[in-house]
């Protein structure tokens, strides 16, 4: 059977993925996009998303459970629903933050935990 990895891992692997996905959102927010865009309010969601990869990094994730990682997935929605407010629903920004945190969950986490 597959087994998550350690939580020595699982919780860099979540920073690194929202620092991945803080950098898509900034720099998507510079390139032409529609006109009732919110670029601040996009740049603000990304800043968000890399700072929280930057207190996720240092996290004590080897004392706990690998599915300590999975408190960061709610957070992950709520950027999903505040970028896409400030994008104007533009479906590229929407979509990083679900790449995010299905791909962690699926290299991370067991088999079935992102049912």
């Amino acid at each position: 059977m597959i087994q998550a990895l350690s939580p020595r891992l699982a919780g860099p692997m979540a920073a690194a993925l929202y620092t991945a996905g803080g950098v898509g959102t900034f720099v998507s927010a510079l390139l032409p996009a529609a006109p009732a865009m919110d670029r601040p309010g996009v740049l603000v969601v990304a800043s968000t998303a890399i700072l929280i990869a930057a207190v996720a990094w240092r996290l004590p994730w080897e004392r706990w459970s690998p599915r300590a990682s999975l408190v960061l997935v709610p957070i992950a929605f709520a950027l999903i629903a505040t970028g896409n407010h400030f994008a104007a629903a533009e479906p590229f920004r929407f979509g990083i933050y679900f790449v995010v945190a299905f791909a962690w969950i699926g290299f991370a986490h067991p088999p079935g935990t992102s049912l």
